[in-house]
């Protein structure tokens, strides 16, 4: 393509990563006004498949003739900086998009399945509480790629008692555990310790 449109897409880039970036950490600090909410993830989420588009514009080859190694180390680095920051983000919203209505989905599904507590107290005290934590597992940045299509089902409410069981019994163990013992502090673990023995 050249230099100049290589400079103009990795320019391009970077504007649309520190826009994204900023949307990510207006979430994080609460700063999005829960009205605006979906508007908002739409247009991100537009915004990060026009960067990854961009991205793959970026050819680095281009400026090998221009300038030295170093600055086409650091471009090299920053564009796999910004496909992973995109990457995340996108997931992050995703679970932003879909936690309200999957949260209700779990839950229904939960009691239909109605565990018993046997089978949760591992990770959770009630079906409530187990509900919460199965969403936010479905909803973790490493796993929402994996269970985009039943997250969907699930927070439509299409999704069957006996296919949610299945996912259930084979994912739950990646929600974390609840703590084995319950402490306030460390000297309430001693004391208790030393007057077991």
């Amino acid at each position: 393509m050249g230099l100049r449109s290589t400079i103009e897409f990795y320019k391009e880039a970077e504007y649309l990563h520190k826009e994204i970036d900023d949307v990510y950490n207006d979430f994080e600090e609460g700063k999005i006004p829960e009205s605006q909410k979906d508007t908002i993830i739409n247009r991100t989420l537009d915004k990060i498949n026009k960067l990854n588009s961009t991205l793959s514009k970026v050819d680095v080859r281009d400026l090998e003739e221009t300038y030295n190694k170093e600055v086409i180390d650091d471009v090299e680095h920053n564009l796999d900086f910004f496909y992973e920051a995109a990457d995340y983000i996108e997931k992050y919203l995703l679970g932003k998009r879909y936690y309200d209505s999957l949260l209700n989905g779990v839950s229904s599904l939960i009691k239909k399945l109605s565990p018993s507590p046997y089978d949760y107290k591992k990770y959770a005290e009630n079906e409530q509480q187990l509900a919460k934590k199965f969403t936010a597992m479905l909803l973790h940045p490493h796993n929402v790629n994996q269970f985009i299509n039943q997250i969907k089902r699930m927070a439509l409410g299409t999704m069957s008692n006996s296919e949610f069981k299945k996912i259930f019994q084979t994912n739950k163990g990646k929600m974390t555990r609840l703590p084995s013992m319950k402490f306030e502090s460390y000297h309430e673990y001693t004391e208790d310790y030393e007057t077991q023995n």
